[in-house]
């Protein structure tokens, strides 16, 4: 019907690698998802879905995660559209975070075969809000909670020499607000975007 759309899909990829910069490594991923959206009678829509991941990356651990998410979309008038999600996410190390080893300029990237897969629960809240053809403003806050954060770290060896290596940072918080503005000039042929 009209009021619902069912949205599902799997998908796969993988790869045998041989290379200089990231050694013989074999990866391998797979992830299946569904998502609803419904629309009430009153103008409030709601999209609610899962994901399941697996992924493994050569000698690293299998990881897998479900991941849901949940969204509500209020059109308050003509002008004004609020909205509001959670959700929780999952990323696998890439091959060029495990397994890089370069030098380049005097710095050495280092592999990490002990990458852990990172976590993620998200939390973001918007207003849309078009007083006229010409312009529209879109505002939003928003809070990222992670754990196993994949970050690059600057390390030093016991020989003294510095390095490149990606690690786990045990937690970390992104948080912010967004501002964008979008102003649409002689019937909207020139499209300007501030953010």
């Amino acid at each position: 019907s009209d009021k619902i759309i069912l949205v599902s899909g799997v998908e796969s990829s993988g790869a045998d690698v041989n290379s200089t910069l990231f050694g013989k490594p074999v990866y391998f991923s797979m992830g299946v998802y569904s998502q609803l959206d419904y629309k009430f009678d009153f103008p409030l829509s709601v999209t609610a879905g899962v994901r399941y991941d697996y992924s493994i990356l050569d000698t690293l651990s299998g990881a897998s995660a479900f991941s849901p998410k949940l969204g509500l979309n209020y059109k308050a008038s003509d002008k004004v559209i609020l909205r509001s999600s959670i959700g929780t996410g999952f990323r696998a190390p890439t091959l060029a975070e495990s397994f890089t080893s370069t030098t380049a300029s005097g710095i050495s990237v280092r592999p990490n075969p002990n990458l852990k897969s990172e976590k993620n629960y998200s939390l973001e809240a918007g207003i849309n809000f078009q007083p006229s053809e010409i312009f529209t403003f879109d505002v939003s806050v928003f809070q990222n909670e992670y754990s196993d954060f994949i970050e690059a770290s600057f390390k030093v060896d016991d020989a003294g020499n510095n390095f490149i290596i990606f690690d786990n940072v045990s937690k970390a918080r992104i948080q912010g607000y967004e501002l964008n503005t979008t102003i649409n000039l002689f019937s909207g042929r020139l499209k300007t975007n501030l953010n």
